[in-house]
């Protein structure tokens, strides 16, 4: 019980892929960021409940930055790949193959 749970590698997956989402637009744009952070925190529901899990962004950044830049970074935040997949509804599916020995 030393290593990361399975739910802190889905946060970090999250954080990379939104601060590579957001290091390309930037540079794109050609706009003066020089770091991104991002931390991810994942709020479960209860198993009882029927209610959905929440991860929470926090996106902070170091350059000069007009306010309406930042806000276009926040969009562009949740336009990442993972982002989008994690926003639709899921539903996993379990099949049980049986292996031939030769």
């Amino acid at each position: 019980d030393l290593g990361p749970a399975p739910g802190d590698y889905l946060c970090a997956a999250l954080a990379s892929c939104k601060a590579i989402t957001l290091r390309m637009y930037a540079q794109r744009k050609g706009w003066n960021v020089t770091e991104i952070k991002v931390k991810v925190d994942l709020k479960r529901s209860n198993e009882n409940q029927v209610v959905e899990n929440t991860f929470i962004c926090h996106l902070s950044f170091t350059g000069k930055l007009e306010q309406e830049q930042l806000k276009r970074l926040e969009v562009i935040s949740n336009s990442c790949p993972l982002h989008k997949l994690l926003s639709k509804p899921s539903h996993i599916i379990t099949k049980l193959e049986q292996l031939k020995i030769s």
